[in-house]
């Protein structure tokens, strides 16, 4: 039966749909795009990545609101998150998240608790996982972060009580100072608008949709205010 939304399109969009889906479909059997990536894409909402798998589109997420806090860069930054972070999420259970999302590869030089410049600390990760999502699986051009689901999280160090409590409440999703796994991360921020002070440095992690209401109970359990969705400070 065909998609509902499929129905929706004009006829040119249904017609650049369906080569999207070619090219897609024989950038796989090239090898040029790998399975995994392709189903990575799919599973964010990327409706030719969903189609070429014969599958309908997930719902849209909106995360264009949160994004507007950020700097321009962040936008492929999340994006690049979203995709290294579903792609390997598949490998395990979202109970395993914590140690799946902490890859060396990707690891800090630093953790956040202990160096102020979270900024360097960020770059640093964004620039190891775009270096590893170049080295293998291919990309899909023109891919827009706005609808994709999950939601932007926003990390302070100096806010945290270094309890574990987070960690435990989320079978290490958390590490003891609330920090979330470095896979995640997208921006580092000087200052964002809360309405408690002092303000600063905080993190922005993209949180996978699979894992949301069991990060939000752990936020709102957290005593130390260092947990905030970055769309609730709008």
């Amino acid at each position: 039966m065909a998609d509902a939304r499929l129905r929706e399109l004009t006829r040119q969009e249904r017609a650049d749909l369906d080569v999207q889906v070619r090219l897609l479909r024989e950038r796989v059997r090239s090898g040029e795009l790998s399975e995994a990536r392709l189903n990575a894409f799919a599973a964010l909402g990327h409706a030719a990545a969903a189609h070429a798998l014969g599958r309908e589109p997930p719902p849209c997420g909106d995360v264009a609101k949160a994004l507007a806090l950020l700097d321009v860069e962040a936008s492929q930054a999340l994006l690049e998150a979203a995709v290294w972070c579903t792609e390997n999420l598949a490998a395990g259970s979202e109970f395993e998240a914590g140690r799946l999302l902490r890859p060396e590869v990707l690891a800090p030089s630093r953790h956040p608790w202990e160096d102020q410049d979270l900024s360097a600390l960020a770059r640093e990760v964004v620039s190891r996982r775009r270096a590893s999502l170049q080295e293998r699986g291919g990309w899909i051009d023109g891919a827009q972060p706005v609808a994709l689901p999950g939601r932007l999280l926003v990390y302070g160090p100096d806010y945290s009580l270094f309890d574990g409590l987070t960690e435990s409440l989320t079978d290490g999703f958390f590490d003891v100072y609330d920090c979330p796994p470095w896979a995640t991360w997208v921006q580092a921020k000087r200052e964002l608008m809360r309405e408690s002070e002092p303000d600063g440095p905080f993190l922005v992690a993209w949180v996978p949709p699979a894992l949301t209401d069991t990060v939000a109970d752990a936020a709102r359990g957290e005593a130390g205010d260092s947990l905030d969705w970055l769309d609730e400070l709008l």
